[in-house]
Parts: C-alpha cells; sequence; structure tokens
C-alpha cells in the first residue's frame, strides 16, 4: 500500500538552519507528491499565521497540524478542521502564576496567531534583529498589557515559556501540576511549551487523518525534535532527519542520511513515495556497513558474506529478474542483523529472537544507505522470516533460505541425515540442489 499523506515538520526537518527557507529539493518533491495526489501536510509547533513564508514557497501544502497537535488548519481556504484547546481556567491559571515570575517571557498561540505581554515587546524585536525570519511574525504578533485578560474569550493552542533561571523550570512545572494535567515538550532548562494534556502532534495527526479518511498506514511522517516523538510513533511510516535528535531516531522506523540544510526531507519522499522501487547502483556501501555492524565478529561476517553470495548465484543462474536477484544479495547481507540485539536483550540468538529483532536495525541501515521503500521492507520482511522456511513466499526467499543452509551445511559440520532432509524439505532450485551436491562432503557424519 502506497502513502497517501506526508506530514512534515518545519524546523531541523523541511526547513534549512535559518527556519525560513524550504530546500529546492524538498519544494520539488512536495510538487511532485502533490501532482500524484498524495496530500502534503506541515506538523507544526507553529500556529496558522506563522506558516505563511513557508506556504509561499511551496504552495502545493494543502493542510496542516498546528500548535504541537491543538488544531489543524486547510491552507488553501484557511479553514478550521478542528481544535482541541487549553481549558480557559486552565490557560488562565497559568499565565497568571508565569506573570508572577516577570523575568520569564510567556508566548500564547491563539486562534491561528501569537500574543506575548507588552513588557517583552523588547525580547522580541532583539530576536527581530538578530534573525531575519523573525521580522514575518511580526503581523501575527500581538502586545497585550495582560496575556491572561487578553485571552479571555479565545481558544488558547499553546504557551511557551522561555528565560528561565536554572532549576526554574522543574519548580513551575511542579506549581502547574504539569505530569497530570499538561503535555509538555522540549528538554531545554530555559525554554518549553505546553499543551493540553493528550494534545501532540501524533494525536493531532490522528484526528486530522480520521478527518480525511486516511488510514494510518498511509501516512508517512518526517521529524527530528522532541516534539516530533508522538509523531514518529503513530504514522505507519515514520522517518528522522540525519541532523535528529537520537531519542527522535529511536521513536522512528527509518532515517536519512541527509541534512535538513540538504533537502534530507525531499530525499525522503522521493525514495519513500515517489520512488519506492528505488535500489543504489550496487550493494558494496550494504555490505560494508554490515562488517561495520559486526566488527569483531569475523565469524558473522564470513558467514553473511557467503550467503549473500551464494543467494546472488542461484537467484542470476535460475535468470530471476535483476530486482529479485538484487533483493536476494541484500538478503543475504542481512539476514543476521537481529543477532546482536537479540543476544543483548535475550542472551540468545535463536532463530525466534533473531526474526523478532532484526527488522528494526534494518530498516534504520537501508534507510540510511538510500534505499527505497519497498526493497526496505522486503528485505524486512525476509529478516523476520527467514528460519521460517514455511512462509517462502518468492524466489529471492528460495535463494536465501537455499544459500544460508549451504553456508551452514559447512559451519555446523551437518550429518548426510540432516542434509538429505533439508533437500528434501525445501531446496527447490536447480541451482541450489547442485550445490547442495557439490558441497556435501563425502565424509559426513551419519
Amino acid at each position: 500500500m502506497g502513502v497517501e499523506l506526508i506530514a512534515l515538520d518545519l524546523d531541523g526537518t523541511l526547513l534549512a538552519d535559518d527556519h525560513r527557507t524550504v530546500p529546492p529539493r524538498c519544494r520539488e518533491a512536495i510538487a511532485r507528491a502533490e501532482a500524484r495526489g498524495v496530500i502534503t501536510a506541515i506538523a507544526s509547533g507553529r500556529t496558522a499565521g506563522l506558516l505563511s513564508p513557508v506556504v509561499r514557497q511551496a504552495p502545493q501544502l494543502r493542510c496542516a497540524v498546528i500548535s504541537n497537535g491543538a488544531a489543524a488548519v486547510d491552507l488553501r481556504t484557511g479553514e478550521r478542521l478542528f481544535v482541541r484547546p487549553m481549558p480557559p481556567e486552565k490557560a488562565r491559571r497559568i499565565l497568571r502564576l508565569l506573570a508572577e515570575r516577570p523575568h520569564i517571557v510567556a508566548e500564547v498561540y491563539a486562534e491561528g496567531e501569537s500574543w506575548l505581554a507588552e513588557k517583552d515587546r523588547a525580547d522580541f524585536e532583539l530576536r527581530e534583529r538578530g534573525n531575519a525570519f523573525w521580522s514575518e511574525f511580526v503581523p501575527f504578533t500581538h502586545f497585550v498589557p495582560d496575556l491572561a485578560a487578553a485571552m479571555e474569550g479565545r481558544d488558547v493552542e499553546k504557551i511557551t515559556v522561555s528565560r528561565m533561571k536554572p532549576g526554574e523550570r522543574e519548580e513551575l512545572l511542579a506549581a502547574l501540576h504539569a505530569g497530570e494535567e499538561l503535555a509538555v515538550s522540549s528538554s531545554i532548562e530555559h525554554y518549553m511549551e505546553l499543551n493540553e494534556k493528550g494534545v501532540d502532534k501524533g494525536s493531532g495527526l490522528a484526528a486530522l487523518c480520521e478527518r480525511l479518511g486516511v488510514p494510518r498506514e498511509r501516512v508517512m511522517a518526517i521529524g527530528d525534535g522532541d516534539n516530533d516523538f508522538e509523531l514518529m510513533d503513530w504514522a505507519g511510516v515514520s522517518a528522522a532527519m540525519s541532523n535528529g535528535l537520537a531519542e527522535t531516531k529511536a521513536h522512528a522506523r527509518y532515517e536519512t542520511s541527509l541534512s535538513n540544510n540538504e533537502g534530507g526531507a525531499g530525499e525522503l519522499v522521493e525514495r519513500f513515495v515517489l520512488d519506492p522501487d528505488f535500489l543504489p547502483p550496487d550493494d558494496t556501501a550494504l555490505a560494508l556497513a554490515m562488517a561495520q555492524y559486526e566488527s569483531g565478529c569475523p565469524e558473522r561476517i564470513h558467514h553473511f558474506t557467503k550467503v549473500a553470495g551464494y543467494a546472488e548465484l542461484i537467484a542470476r543462474a535460475e535468470r530471476f529478474p535483476e530486482r529479485t536477484c538484487r533483493l536476494a544479495r541484500i538478503a543475504g547481507l542481512t539476514h543476521d542483523i537481529g543477532i546482536r540485539p537479540a543476544l543483548a536483550r535475550y542472551g540468545s540468538s535463536a532463530g525466534p529472537y533473531q526474526e523478532q529483532e532484526g527488522p528494526a536495525p534494518l530498516r534504520r541501515l537501508l534507510s540510511r544507505l538510500g534505499y527505497g521503500l519497498a526493497a526496505i521492507e522486503r528485505a524486512a520482511f525476509l529478516t523476520a522470516h527467514h528460519h521460517t522456511y514455511a512462509a517462502v513466499d518468492g524466489d529471492d526467499f528460495q535463494a536465501l533460505v537455499e544459500a544460508d543452509f549451504l553456508v551452514n551445511m559447512d559451519e555446523n559440520h551437518m550429518s548426510h541425515a540432516q542434509i538429505d532432509a533439508a533437500r528434501r524439505a525445501f531446496f527447490r532450485t536447480e541451482t541450489g540442489l547442485r550445490l547442495l551436491t557439490l558441497l556435501t562432503p563425502e565424509d559426513a557424519g551419519a
């Protein structure tokens, strides 16, 4: 099933480090995806008005989850698709508490615009002078004498808190009963974002997709930061930027080797949506990456190198299609990638543990190396079933299981009885059977 909707974080993902430029590769990928009927959306901590500079560069963007999931808008009509505001009494209490600490800068996102206390105008102007992109927010920013009073009758989407003193973040979170009442993002000591409990980008994207009728398995999300964790967890196809936090990468299924400045989000759209069947010219980088992954364990490096060679030999001798030959080799190189995490987690490399633990590191590795989504998922399936012979469903799988046995029969010094049992049980190709005969030692045990 293909991707029907792409949700893109902004800062650190779709935008370059200047927080305003959409790299050409990203603009082109969004345009091509929309031309194919794929919905492209923003998933951002910003509110609606602050998206204008982005939409001007990529007008194909259709909708946006804003303020960390508190609302969503149609970017073409301005229609508000849903809003999940903070209860008025809670917002009032938070703003009154923050006002008691005049050194703190509080900013409220409400009804598509940004609101600050008049006392913080100088701080905003300093930001504007320090980075030109802040000037684009001026038309959507209001300064008021009393934030709490100004929010009466408005839907408060998000409150940001900055300029906190060391240790003050924890004090405020305790005073606000944040654990029970709020969703808090950002682990930076002097800055945090507050939403209503249960509101985050993941739940916001879920609400948007429910409205649009798009199932989660057909949703691709791309992000980099700590407010993208839930986004990565919810989307069926989740990918992290190379410049993203390690924690974000841990929540994502896939990664890109490119940064936001290099248009990494656009590159992911190309490989996962526009050309999911893409394969690099060869698998040299993958073989070397697997050798690095198994560093210090020469027997496993020898094993996967031999399995990959036999798998490709069988596939080519049987005149399987070129893509099938490549997939057989890719699976041969990666089929045992689950051994290390299985040993770490269970203290055992038994087949079921390998199959369970292998797909996650495999997906990250192949996505970093530039493989398309279809190839990654086929390799993940083969890794997750390479000891389950009843699951063989294609020529690439057949070549893999025969190749793996050819290597194992030598490494494990199998007997004639074991070899004959395998011959009858799962060998199907003429080439595999021929190699099995040629490799059977005359003195194999009874």
